[in-house]
Formats: C-alpha cells, structure tokens, sequence
C-alpha cells in the first residue's frame, strides 16, 4: 500500500462509491424505520394516538440514538486506527477504555441506591 494515496481509491474506483454509499445509506435508512416500528408484538401498522407516542416518543428516539452511537463508535475506531497508523489500535491503546470505566465506576458509587 502506498500511503499518500487514500485509501477508499485503494479498496474501490471512484466510481463506484457513489452509487455503493447510496445503497448503503438506503439500507440504514430502511433498517432505521423497521427498528422503530417493530415492538414486542411485531409490527401494528394501526396507528391510534397511544401508538403514535410510543412510536415517535420512545421507540424512534431510541433507534436514531442507537443508529448513531454506533456511526460515532465506528467512526471513533477509524480515527484511532489512522491516527496512529496502526490497523490493530483498540480502544486499550488510548486508555479510553479505562477512563470509560472509571467514569461508570464513579456514577455508580455517587448515585443512591434503591432499596427495596
């Protein structure tokens, strides 16, 4: 590989990431709308007013939040493998990983528990 090339022209022609990024953004898209739609009983294309707050109050806020926690992540990991130029960088590389759990380590101890 050479480094001063990029390297999507390396994996494919600049001719085919327009039309494969379009594919790929249609594809989320759709699985965006089915994750939103389908519940513990399956998909209820009667929309009453109790549905349509469960779909858009709760059910789509939480699939867009999943959807782009996990393009954040994604994207965070690519940063990392090209910052040090290194295809095997993990999050341990960084000590994120570390600093993630002291962070929940410390909201668990300073948030009160219920007891039952």
């Amino acid at each position: 590989m050479h480094f001063g090339k990029s390297i999507i022209k390396q994996v494919m022609p600049s001719n085919q990431l327009p039309l494969k990024l379009l594919i790929l953004l249609s594809l989320s898209a759709v699985l965006l709308a089915l994750g939103s739609i389908l519940g513990s009983t399956g998909i209820d294309w009667h929309f009453a007013d109790t549905n349509r707050t469960i779909l858009y109050e709760i059910r789509l806020p939480r699939s867009i939040g999943a959807y782009l926690a996990g393009a954040l992540l994604g994207l965070a990991g690519a940063i990392a493998q090209s910052l040090f130029r290194n295809p095997l960088a993990d999050p341990y590389l960084l000590g994120s990983a570390s600093g993630a759990l002291l962070g929940q380590i410390l909201i668990y101890w300073e948030a009160p528990l219920e007891r039952c």
